[in-house]
């Protein structure tokens, strides 16, 4: 079964503030959100809440619902974590905040059965089914799945990398890649293959290993249903379809769909002392654009 890439429409309500020490910002509120109930809001009550009244609103009226639900909030101190004596404004907030001493994961994904504490995260795993990544880095043009990936794509453009390997010396930008690129040096890796032995650092790791196993192939191309273990895969599958070459050479202008492509070509500058008038790709692009502006003569 082909996993198409959908968007999912925003049930609530888009407002705009201001205040003392930020720009101009924009922000969803969910008014359920405040409401006194165990579980997040489903489907059926953001469409309850939001009927046509409601979407018929003046933006003066949105703000006016939105202040109301807030009047729902907390002002002492009986939204009390048991197990930490944390308080919370509101119910919604402290029953998500319990899952973090209970370990309760009830937002299951239907694909790999994988388990997440809040549906956000549901939400922004199963674009690793679909493929989705639509969030772009407007430097280079990557694309990521969610927005707390491409802010951590973005320090890799950033010349800092505060964290150093005191055993191999080896830096990095982000303290997440330190510490996993340590476990290595450690010898920490607790997820085993149950089938070969090898193990792993990182559980999602073992789960795409496991796919060598068994074959499973959950990624599937919209366009020619071609199938891939892994989402990385069918993303650089697509731009075979899309046209899309976004790793240019710098010496000579050639574009590629795969990084690993433009590096095999860059050795061609290195190895053999390719100039940009020598490089095959610029000859051969060099002709088309002289065939392109030839004017055709009728005989």
């Amino acid at each position: 079964m082909c996993f198409q890439t959908q968007r999912r429409i925003t049930a609530a309500p888009f407002i705009k503030f201001r205040n003392s020490d930020r720009e101009l910002k924009e922000t969803s509120v969910d008014p359920l959100s405040y409401q006194q109930t165990e579980a997040e809001p489903t489907a059926e009550q953001l469409y309850s809440y939001y009927g046509s009244e409601s979407q018929t609103q003046s933006s003066e009226g949105t703000v006016s619902t939105v202040s109301q639900s807030l009047s729902h909030r907390n002002t002492d101190s009986s939204l009390k974590c048991d197990f930490c004596e944390k308080v919370f404004n509101y119910k919604n907030n402290l029953v998500q905040h319990r899952r973090t001493h209970t370990g309760e994961r009830p937002f299951s994904c239907k694909t790999c059965g994988k388990s997440f504490s809040k549906s956000s995260n549901l939400k922004v795993h199963m674009r690793s089914h679909t493929g989705e990544r639509p969030f772009i880095c407007s430097i280079c043009g990557k694309a990521l799945s969610s927005n707390r990936h491409l802010s951590d794509h973005m320090v890799t453009h950033s010349s800092q990398r505060p964290y150093g390997c005191s055993v191999c010396g080896k830096t990095f930008s982000h303290e997440s890649s330190f510490q996993y690129h340590m476990k290595g040096h450690n010898g920490d890796k607790p997820y085993s293959c149950d089938t070969c032995g090898k193990r792993f650092i990182l559980s999602s790791s073992l789960l795409k290993h496991m796919r060598t196993h068994t074959g499973e192939r959950p990624f599937c191309c919209t366009t020619c249903g071609k199938r891939f273990a892994q989402s990385s895969n069918l993303s650089v599958h697509m731009r075979i379809h899309t046209g899309e070459k976004p790793y240019s050479c710098p010496t000579c202008g050639g574009s590629f769909c795969r990084r690993a492509g433009l590096l095999r070509h860059m050795e061609t500058h290195r190895t053999k002392g390719v100039t940009t008038t020598s490089c095959d790709y610029s000859v051969k692009l060099q002709n088309l654009q002289q065939y392109q502006q030839r004017p055709w003569i009728s005989t």
